[in-house]
């Protein structure tokens, strides 16, 4: 209960002309130890928080809190990490959703150094998603959808599909990195996001809205060339309004 207010009225019931009646108990609306306290407004915090991916590669995210069950978890780029999530994860985390965005496999401070990856290693970035999902349950969060930007948004597409949770994507190409999404088909509500000047992933996008979708789904095209996050500022509202919409 936030906001809580007390007001203690105190009625004077007169007094005899030789000894004043004190007025009667009140009786108190909480129990208190002499204090009343009031809750406080929900701060919005964050804080740098860190798990394991099931083949035990060590993962670190920003966790956003917010109260509610409500989450999102926000996958970055290739060469980029979690801190491009920033702004938006923060005002999502102002209406109300909790966030983590992490630091996939050898970006940013997680394990690892993408520059000598394999194939294999890229594709071993669904677990590093599984293991962002599993820390949000641990918090007692109902995952509410999947962002995920480029090479995220291809491994968030394979997450979305097998678990049937809605999903952004950000850029996605038929293939990053040997992270094939051609024949993966899915029947969870998704978003696209592509610019129609960056080649590849307009195409791809293209095609996966066309003859991979089978549940709700949209493609949404804005000017321009941007990639991943980079379109973030011209798109946040477009996500906002998608978020909003899942029950």
């Amino acid at each position: 209960m936030k906001g809580l207010v007390v007001v203690l009225v105190l009625l004077l019931v007169g007094c005899s002309a030789e000894v004043p009646e004190p007025p009667p108990a009140a009786t108190p609306l909480l129990e208190t130890t002499g204090t009343i306290e009031v809750e406080a407004p929900m701060e919005f915090t964050k804080e740098r928080v860190t798990f394991t991916a099931a083949d035990s590669t060590q993962l670190v995210g920003t966790y956003y809190a917010a109260e509610g069950e409500k989450s999102l978890l926000l996958v970055h780029q290739f060469n980029k990490d979690r801190s491009s999530w920033d702004a938006f994860a923060s005002e999502v985390q102002r209406n109300g959703f909790a966030v983590l965005a992490f630091d996939l496999r050898g970006h940013g401070e997680s394990a690892g150094t993408h520059s000598s990856f394999t194939d294999a290693d890229f594709i071993a970035m669904l677990q590093d998603v599984e293991a962002g999902a599993t820390f949000l349950r641990n918090k007692e969060k109902r995952l509410t959808a999947l962002l995920g930007a480029s090479i995220g948004a291809n491994t968030v597409y394979k997450y979305s599909s097998q678990h049937r949770i809605p999903a952004v994507l950000l850029s996605p190409g038929l293939n990053y990195k040997g992270i094939d999404i051609n024949d993966i088909t899915s029947s969870a509500p998704t978003l696209i996001i592509v610019s129609k000047d960056d080649t590849y992933a307009y195409q791809s996008s293209q095609e996966l809205n066309e003859n991979n979708l089978f549940g709700e789904h949209e493609l949404y095209e804005i000017a321009g060339s941007a990639h991943g996050t980079d379109m973030l500022s011209s798109a946040a509202a477009k996500i906002g309004s998608f978020v909003a919409s899942i029950e």
